[in-house]
């Protein structure tokens, strides 16, 4: 009669053999994988489109999060934290990693920005790797006389290198950034500006062989209005309040010729009047905290008119812009070309103190002004000195 309990007693043998084959395919595997594994220096380049109308000066990429298909960046050159400079002479980023895509990459990438926030048409299917970040870039206007200078700040950034045969292509995005309609190489980002105000920033894509990322377009920050306090409108024309001093009326600057003397403007990064002699309010009229300072109005336009006269019922910031709508109004004091400081002080206009500070520094800036701007908040005193 047969043995029926063999069977029985090589079935553990069967499953021990089972387990030590499959180990050691995985095995095999992992060494396959660790010897396909090699690094690469993933180089990114970028660049400005001539018609932008501006030069790069500066910048950095700060990474917040990443993720590499795994297996491909061992020794973790990719880390969170690190700082990526841009400098003008050589503004290219080196992700070091390996070349191998995956599925996960790119749905981390899918999940950290909006199907039109990309430049691409069609979602990616596989990514060597992915990395979000902020993207800070220092630029030089260049499309008028006096150049500005000014900083921009994008945050959420997403960069990814994906493979299509033996070439990389990039890929970038970001959670604020859409294309615009028709386009499938290019997306438009909001950007901080360094005065704080929103502004929008314009990247392309390179080619398949090209590692590159152009920026095409820059958007400044646009002026918020401030209107003429209800009370005033028509001042120039009758009585307002107190009656009993009109006649005259508020003067406004209607007459060609007459408001120009006023405009200010900068020479070697300070300010100037109309002669283009150093701006100086030492002798002017005394503001708010009592110390001499001239009115001013920031237009819509970003121009700055200043005013070392400050009369009480003849002329207030509406004399200086016609009663019309400001960026920023207030006063300020300066010598010798050199803000000492500025404040919000202007009960026709009434801005707020934020609104103050970021549309005058924004004008500032575009007018060429390089300096500090103390700015304080209307009827805060002076600290005093030592």
């Amino acid at each position: 009669m047969p043995n029926m309990s063999t069977p029985h007693l090589a079935r553990p043998l069967v499953h021990a053999w089972r387990r030590k084959a499959a180990t050691a395919s995985l095995l095999a595997l992992a060494a396959s994988s660790a010897a396909s594994m090699e690094y690469h220096d993933n180089v990114v380049r970028f660049d400005v489109f001539p018609a932008a109308q501006v030069l790069l000066v500066g910048g950095d990429f700060t990474v917040r999060e990443h993720l590499v298909t795994a297996g491909q960046d061992p020794s973790d050159e990719i880390r969170d934290g690190t700082v990526l400079r841009l400098p003008a002479s050589d503004p290219t980023m080196n992700f070091r990693a390996g070349r191998h895509p995956s599925v996960a990459v790119a749905d981390w990438f899918k999940q950290q920005v909006p199907v039109n926030g990309y430049t691409f048409g069609d979602p990616p299917k596989q990514l060597n790797f992915a990395v979000r970040g902020q993207l800070h870039l220092v630029v030089t206007h260049t499309s008028r006389s006096p150049s500005w200078t000014t900083e921009y700040t994008v945050e959420d950034i997403v960069l990814a290198q994906g493979s299509q045969s033996d070439q990389t292509n990039w890929w970038f995005g970001g959670k604020s950034c859409k294309r615009p309609a028709g386009q499938t190489s290019r997306v438009v980002c909001k950007a901080t500006a360094g005065s704080g105000l929103e502004a929008s920033l314009t990247f392309k894509r390179g080619d398949n062989a090209r590692d590159q990322i152009q920026l095409v377009k820059i958007t400044p920050p646009r002026f918020d209005p401030v209107y003429l306090e209800r009370e005033y409108v028509g001042e120039q024309l009758g009585c307002t309040v107190p009656k009993f001093r009109c006649p005259p009326y508020v003067t406004y600057l209607t007459k060609s010729g007459e408001l120009e003397p006023l405009k200010l403007a900068t020479r070697n990064g300070d300010l100037v009047d109309f002669f283009g002699k150093p701006f100086d309010t030492r002798e002017g009229d005394l503001g708010r905290d009592n110390r001499p300072a001239a009115i001013f109005v920031v237009t819509l336009k970003g121009e700055i008119y200043a005013s070392i006269v400050h009369v009480q019922g003849l002329v207030h910031h509406s004399s200086l812009i016609n009663g019309g709508a400001v960026a920023a109004a207030g006063e300020i004091s300066v010598n010798a070309g050199r803000i000492v400081v500025a404040n919000s002080c202007s009960g026709h206009y009434k801005p707020s103190a934020l609104q103050t500070q970021q549309q005058l520094a924004e004008a500032l800036t575009r007018l060429g002004y390089i300096g500090s701007i103390p700015l304080r908040n209307c009827g805060v005193p002076e600290p005093p000195g030592p």
